[in-house]
This record gives structure tokens, sequence and C-alpha cells, in this order.
């Protein structure tokens, strides 16, 4: 028969074979899914182990004590450079406890921060290689940035000081270039920090042929706090980016995967501004030489060429006078021939004028004596026109004053029957055909009573029938 036990005598038989295999303590490997510090200063975590699918397949719970995780986290903080959170893999030295009421846990007595390092340095390393892999880790130091870097999007944050390190160096140069900035606002720490930032690159390359370049900055902080500068999917995007991009995130200890994939890492936001300042510096004294240069050889030329037209001018003045003289005779000449030719010329037109003259008189003459005719005959023409509209005229006014008098008397009848019957109608309205209907008229004195609220007692009241008088005094 199998003996019965009480639920903690299970419990508690499980814990004390557990304690007697499990004297000692052990190095585990493992993942930080949860974990969370109380007031007392304890550190409760929650510890995961996940296949190569990332399913979950060990799961255990685990506590730092204050006394242990005081100095434990300053320790490790120190070597790793960030603080102990969700998502470390890291290698614990711990006890294991078995509880009846809390059930199966570790004791955490130390941690070894070189295997947390490794492991960083390890996901770090495999981002690099991945990038390298898809062909993309070199792609944007490809990229021919602008010789003259005016056009500046800045992805950063408007109050962190890194930005303002940058306009500010940018926009007071010694020099007084010029700089287009537009900011792309973005988080650039924390949970939202890789979403924010893939955002502003997305909205910058929306605008990309407005921008020389793109420039990444912030003013350094703590390895956990850049942490998110080691994220493959802003590496791949800063590597894929069709526009070079700048990196000034601040930090001197290491460099970040974004940096290693930028066209240009630079250590500070300052830098950053610099760089562009140097570059434009170096086009501008380029092109000044250039000035230098061409002016030094213009001078040359005009020195050159002005010889040559002295050297040309004295060989052609001479020629020059030779041919004036020539040219002067021969104009001299025809000259006296154009004279000639002109006083032949006025002579034949003179007489050709005066032929002209005379039958020119002869047909004015003619033409006038015919106008007179037709304009006589015109003239008779317009009166008896003029004569036949009038008579015209005079028809139609008869007509029109004949269709008014009959429209007239037929108006005055129509009045003068309306009159009537208006007259026959207040004949009715009178007094005496109104006493005819069988009504009564009532007076005080010579007024007529319109209302009771007029006769007052004692009144004497004359009362109007159709047939006669009748006298009343009011009661």
């Amino acid at each position: 028969m199998i003996e019965k036990l009480s639920l903690l005598e299970l419990q508690q038989a499980v814990r004390e074979i557990l304690s007697a295999n499990f004297e000692e303590k052990y190095w585990v490997v493992a993942q930080v899914s949860q974990i969370s510090d109380n007031k007392a200063g304890h550190c409760y975590l929650e510890l995961i182990e996940n296949d190569a699918n990332g399913k979950t397949i060990a799961k255990v719970r685990a506590t730092i004590w204050s006394f242990i995780y005081k100095p434990l986290r300053s320790y490790f903080e120190l070597m790793v450079g960030e603080k102990l959170k969700a998502g470390m893999k890291i290698l614990v030295l711990a006890a294991v406890e078995y509880h009846e009421i809390y059930g199966f846990s570790l004791n955490i007595n130390d941690i070894d921060p070189t295997y947390t390092l490794g492991d960083q340095e390890r996901k770090r390393q495999e981002i690099i290689e991945q990038l390298q892999e898809d062909g993309i880790f070199d792609m944007n130091k490809e990229l021919s940035l602008s010789i003259v870097p005016q056009r500046v999007a800045i992805i950063s944050s408007e109050t962190a000081a890194g930005y303002g390190d940058f306009i500010n160096q940018l926009k007071n140069n010694s020099f007084g270039y010029v700089f287009y900035t537009k900011l792309f606002q973005a988080t650039l720490q924390g949970v939202n920090a890789e979403v924010s930032i893939i955002s502003a690159f997305d909205s910058i390359f929306e605008h990309s042929p407005f921008f020389d370049a793109v420039v990444l900055i912030r003013g350094g902080g703590s390895k956990e706090e850049l942490s998110v500068f080691d994220s493959y999917l802003i590496a791949s995007n800063i590597a894929q980016y069709p526009i070079p991009v700048l990196t000034g995130i601040g930090h001197d200890r290491d460099e970040s995967i974004a940096d290693l994939v930028a066209y240009k890492k630079l250590k500070t936001p300052t830098a950053v501004a610099e760089f562009l300042i140097e570059r434009v510096s170096v086009f501008d004294t380029k092109m000044q030489n250039i000035f230098v240069k061409i002016n030094s050889n213009l001078e040359n030329v005009f020195s050159i060429q002005k010889s040559n037209l002295q050297s040309f001018t004295n060989i052609l003045q001479p020629l020059i006078k030779n041919f004036i003289f020539l040219k002067k005779n021969t104009l001299s000449q025809a000259e006296n021939d154009v004279k000639e030719f002109m006083n032949q010329t006025f002579t034949t037109q003179k007489i050709h004028l005066q032929s002209f003259e005379n039958k020119l008189s002869n047909a004015s003459r003619n033409l006038m004596s015919k106008k007179n005719n037709y304009l006589l005959k015109k003239s008779l023409i317009l009166k008896n026109s003029y004569k036949l509209r009038l008579i015209y005229e005079q028809n139609r006014m008869n007509q029109i004053s004949k269709i008014f008098t009959k429209d007239l008397h037929f108006y005055l009848k129509q009045e003068h029957l309306r009159l009537e019957n208006d007259s026959k109608w207040l004949n009715n309205l009178s007094p005496e055909k109104i006493l005819q209907r069988g009504y009564a008229i009532v007076y005080k004195g010579n007024t007529i009573l319109k209302s009771v609220e007029e006769a007052k007692k004692g009144n004497l009241l004359e009362i109007k029938l159709k047939d006669g008088k009748i006298l009343s005094e009011v009661k």
C-alpha cells in the first residue's frame, strides 16, 4: 500500500533531498527576464534559459540579499558599465533553496561581470558579422560627401546639451559660413530610443534631395544609455542610408556599431561641427587659390595681348592712312559724277512735272462738273424720300390716335359703371336704410351713443326708429 503524506511532509522531503544533494554553490549561466529591488535593499530576479528558437525551456526565481547586493551591484556596474537589467546574460554563483511555501529558488552570492562583458561583445561581434554578411557594412562609407556640405539634417533631442553645442559651433564659426540645419527630434535612450531614431531617419528620407549629410549626435552618457547605438536595426539603417551619415555620440572609450558603419565617426557633437566647417573651409581655400591663379594668368594674357596689339597698330596705321587717301580721291570723283547726273535728272523731271500739272488741271475741271451734277441728283432724291417718310409718320400717328380714343371711351364707360355700383352700395349703408331693416339709433343730445359706458344715470336718451322717436331716461 502506498504511504499517504501530507503536502507539508512531501515538501519537507523534497527540501531534505535537495539539501542533501545540492549542498555546494554552483556557477549557473542564465538570462535575466525580470528584476526588481525592494525597499529593504534585496534584489529579486527571474532567470530563464531559451533554446535556439527563443523558446523558454527553463525558469527559476532568484534572490540577492541586501548585504550581498549592495557591493555586488557597484562592482558589476563599474566593470560592465551598465546596471544589471532584463535581457542581460549573466554567470552567477548560486545556492539551491527550497521552501515549503515559496518553492524552488536560487540564492545568488556572486556575479561574474567578465562573462556579461564577453556575452555583450559576442552579441556585438555577431551584429557586425551579420552586417558584413548582408553586404551593407561599408555602403554608407562608399558614398560621396558634398565638397560644401551646408544643408544638414540633425537627429538628436532638442533639449540635449550636445545638440546645443553643435548648433552653437556651427552657426558661430569664425569664417562666417552659412549652414542650413533641420532638427528631426528623436529619443536617444530608453526602450523607445531604437524606434524613435529609425523614425527620424525615415522622415529625413522623404526629403533626402534637400540634404547633403545626416548628423546623429548626443552628448555622451553611460554605456547602458549608449547601448541603443549597438542596435542591428539602427546600424542597418545607417549603413544603407542614401545620404552620408556623420556620428558624434560623445564617447571616447568604445566605438558603437553605429560609428563603425557611418560615413564618418567623430568623438563629439562639437567635433562634427568642426569637421563640416573645415570641409567648407578647404573648399573655400581651394577656390581662393584658383581665383589667384586665374587673376595671375589673366594679367599675363592681357600683357601679351597688349604688346601684340601695339605691334599690330604700328603696322596697320600707315596702311590705313594710304587706304583713306585713295578712298578720298575716289569719293571726290564720284561726287562730281553724282552732281552732273542729278542736274540732268532734275531738268528731265521738271519737264515731266509741268506736263502732269496741265493734265491734272484739265482732269480737275471735268471732275468738278461731274460732281456738281451728281450732288444735284442726290439732293432731289433725298427731298422726295423725306416727303414720303413724313406722309408715313402722319398716317401712323392717326392710327395710334384712333386706337387711343377707342380705349379711352371703353375705360371711361367701365369707370362710370363702377361708380354707379359704389353709389348704390353706399346708399344701402345710409342710416335711413339701416333703420328700415329694424335697427335703432340712440342719441344723447345731438351725440350718437356708441357704448353703454357713455350713458349715465338720469340721462335722457332719444331712440330713433324707422317710423318715429322714443324718449327714455336712464335708471
